[in-house]
């Protein structure tokens, strides 16, 4: 009995973690912090990683504020970029990052 009441207290718990959910407007180039996660604005609507986050780490006040950063839209994975400049691909799967004038891309596996 002690057990069914402790599963489900754990499933309760998990549900309400799972539900929240980022604000759904954004601005282009937007970029903030949830939890241990980054989220960044892909047309108008916010995109976050889903990392599992340990409760016990706190992130710091600085990275929960919106900075503006350049979305691009590269034709070439090749092509130059500035440093800071990010651009989504697989339908805002996957995300990459300008840095020191080369792409760096996440490689999730997209459906």
């Amino acid at each position: 009995m002690n057990t069914h009441i402790l599963f489900c207290l754990v499933l309760v718990v998990a549900a309400a973690e799972s539900a929240k959910l980022p604000e759904k407007q954004c601005k282009p180039g937007d970029v903030k912090m949830e939890d241990c996660n980054r989220c960044f604005c892909a047309a108008g609507l916010w995109a976050c990683t889903r990392i599992g986050c340990l409760q016990d780490v706190q992130q710091p006040a600085v990275a929960n504020k919106i900075k503006k950063r350049n979305v691009v839209t590269p034709k070439d994975a090749n092509e130059p970029c500035k440093d800071g400049d990010i651009t989504s691909f697989d339908n805002n799967c996957n995300m990459c990052t300008c840095s020191n004038g080369l792409w760096a891309c996440t490689l999730k596996f997209c459906l």
